[in-house]
């Protein structure tokens, strides 16, 4: 469908080749909701790029500049993307334009991408946060929560609401 949309001149009956790159799978979702939890128990055996555990490692908060942090994780999908090894994105990637970035790297690779949605009620998603060792501070999530586009059947090649 993508494929349809993003080339004008392609008739809607032209069968697009499937994607010969590794599998990628976007997590969205608000810090809180259980991404890290669904990840664990849906993909135990892929490879996660995390920006929180990279937050952890470089010891950057969320509310510092995080140019850092994404540059890292960008860095890990390339080589995930070179080897065409299957791998998970878990950040919250809540707009389409935070989303696109992997998602455009992934497409550059020939990837075929996924996006799971772990979506909860913003109360359980703040209770779920305090409760967390490395707890997002609320204000950070309800701005997210302002944010929040819900992925389109158009941004990937599958959207799976969890």
């Amino acid at each position: 469908m993508r494929e349809f949309l993003e080339k004008p001149s392609r008739s809607p009956h032209y069968a697009a080749q499937q994607p010969q790159g590794s599998r990628v799978i976007v997590l969205s979702g608000l810090p809180g909701a259980g991404k890290d939890s669904y990840a664990r128990a849906r993909f135990p055996d892929l490879p996660v790029v995390s920006l929180d555990a990279l937050r952890a490692a470089l010891r950057i908060g969320p509310e510092d500049d995080q140019g850092t942090v994404i540059q890292a994780a960008f860095e890990l999908a390339r080589e995930h993307l070179r080897a065409r090894r299957p791998f998970l994105w878990n950040a919250t990637n809540v707009t389409r334009t935070t989303r696109e970035k992997i998602i455009g790297l992934s497409r550059a690779y020939d990837a075929h991408v996924a996006i799971h949605v772990v979506e909860q009620p913003l109360k359980t998603n703040l209770r779920q946060n305090r409760n967390r060792q490395a707890a997002v501070p609320e204000a950070v999530i309800r701005n997210l929560a302002a944010k929040w586009e819900p992925p389109s059947v158009l941004e990937a090649h599958e959207v799976e609401w969890a």
